[in-house]
């Protein structure tokens, strides 16, 4: 993202969005940031682990970090 879309995410642009189903129920996604903008790209198919991050005035936000395998 180029862009803050709430306030509270001026400070972190430009980040990676993630578009994620989850295993638990096929067919349901979720989006959140990517937070481990590592060296290596993103690919379609990484595995992901959830991490809950509070922002500002207790806004909190799914975000995802790879799996390293």
């Amino acid at each position: 993202m180029r862009n803050s879309f709430h306030p509270a995410f001026d400070h972190l642009v430009p980040y990676l969005v993630a578009d994620v189903e989850l295993d638990a129920q096929p067919g349901l996604r979720v989006v959140g940031r990517l937070l481990d903008e590592g060296a290596e790209p993103p690919r379609l198919g990484d595995r992901v682990q959830t991490s809950f991050q509070e922002l500002a005035d207790g806004l909190t936000v799914p975000g995802f970090v790879r799996e390293h395998t």
